[in-house]
């Protein structure tokens, strides 16, 4: 039953964004590894804790711009390394989502 729960309202949440959620859901928010694609195209695969991108993983902005690294609340936060579309990069620490260093 409560497999069927997790699908339904995944199905539901699906339906809700028109973009595909991949991953677990634990009392109906994300969590544990996984993947999910905004309606602007933004897409984060990784460490998912209470609904929010958490840990590590790899944030993909619709702009073209690639964050791999420790993210915290959603936004890079801690090592990491951004390459963005134009050919920079920037490596190093993170704080509140921007490079700090």
């Amino acid at each position: 039953l409560q497999r069927r729960c997790q699908l339904q309202h995944r199905a539901a949440h699906h339906r809700q964004t028109a973009q595909p959620l991949e991953g677990r859901l634990l009392a109906g928010k994300r969590h544990g590894k996984g993947r999910f694609t905004w309606s602007n195209g933004q897409q984060f695969e990784g460490d998912w804790v209470d609904d929010q991108p958490q840990g590590l993983g790899r944030l993909r902005y619709a702009n073209g711009d690639v964050y791999d690294g420790q993210i915290k609340d959603g936004k890079p936060e801690g090592l990491g390394e951004m390459r963005y579309l134009r050919g920079d990069q920037f490596r190093g620490l993170f704080r509140d989502g921007s490079p700090n260093g």
